[in-house]
């Protein structure tokens, strides 16, 4: 049944439990001010459906969708000023899409993780502009293979190779 749980006279979370005692539907729980702090779906005891964090200035800290098994197969990210901070997009098991954002809203880096580990192969960070910062290749988790660095207004600024996290080889810096 529906429960509510206090500290020092403050409602702090309030849900219910099913016959069997587990989380059933919706739990919320609350900053000692009052304000909202987070809001879970669950069933039969496993978090299911949308859940939600705010800061304590009301913007939103996270967002967070779950399958029937209680995987997150999508998570969203935020700054505390609200501007987006990361998105997760579930791709397979434990792999996921992750794009990180800078402070402005533009997109700063696509990769994907397993386990969160870079998974192996391409990876791309951006400039504030859009344009492509880095290019680079991960390999067993570790930058392996040749790397290109551009300025901002496109131009190659850098160009090396990576064995194991390390430059080998010929390492070139190009001048505007």
């Amino acid at each position: 049944g529906p429960v509510k749980y206090y500290y020092e006279e403050t409602l702090m979370a309030e849900g219910r439990y099913n016959a069997a005692g587990e989380k059933e539907g919706a739990w919320n729980y609350y900053y000692t001010t009052g304000l909202l702090k987070l809001r879970e779906q669950y069933k039969n005891g496993k978090r299911n459906g949308e859940a939600v964090s705010w800061y304590d200035n009301g913007n939103v800290r996270y967002r967070m969708q779950h399958n029937d098994e209680g995987i997150v197969t999508e998570r969203q990210s935020f700054e505390y000023n609200g501007a987006p901070k990361a998105k997760g997009i579930l791709k397979g098991k434990d792999d996921y899409e992750m794009t990180y954002y800078h402070p402005n809203g533009a997109v700063a880096q696509v990769l994907r993780r397993v386990n969160d580990d870079v998974k192996d192969g391409s990876f791309t960070l951006l400039h504030l502009n859009g344009k492509v910062r880095k290019e680079m290749t991960f390999k067993n988790q570790l930058q392996e293979g040749p790397c290109k660095v551009y300025y901002d207004d496109g131009n190659i600024k850098e160009t090396y190779t990576c064995k194991a996290n390390k430059i080998d080889g010929l390492y070139q810096s190009f001048y505007p």
